[in-house]
């Protein structure tokens, strides 16, 4: 697997369209409460922090060092947010 820069995992983080944050309260509505979210492929893990919020944990899975590095600055304040590779 290549791996992605650091500076290039950055750059994806600031540039790359979030996601709708609606989408995830409205599938949270539909499904109901879930104790246990499993974000596979997390990259800098923009949904991880769309999720954390309204569930007990958050796994963020991301293989890739440099965007597990990001996820990790921006789901430090997040208690319920797990990253793993």
């Amino acid at each position: 697997m290549q791996r992605t820069s650091l500076r290039k995992a950055r750059l994806y983080d600031q540039y790359r369209l979030p996601y709708a944050a609606d989408a995830v309260v409205a599938l949270l509505e539909r499904i109901g409460p879930v104790n246990s979210v499993a974000d596979i492929g997390a990259g800098t893990g923009q949904l991880t922090r769309l999720f954390a919020p309204h569930c007990r944990q958050v796994i963020a899975i991301e293989p890739d060092p440099a965007m597990r590095t990001v996820a990790g600055e921006s789901l430090a304040g997040l208690t319920s947010a797990l990253i793993v590779a």
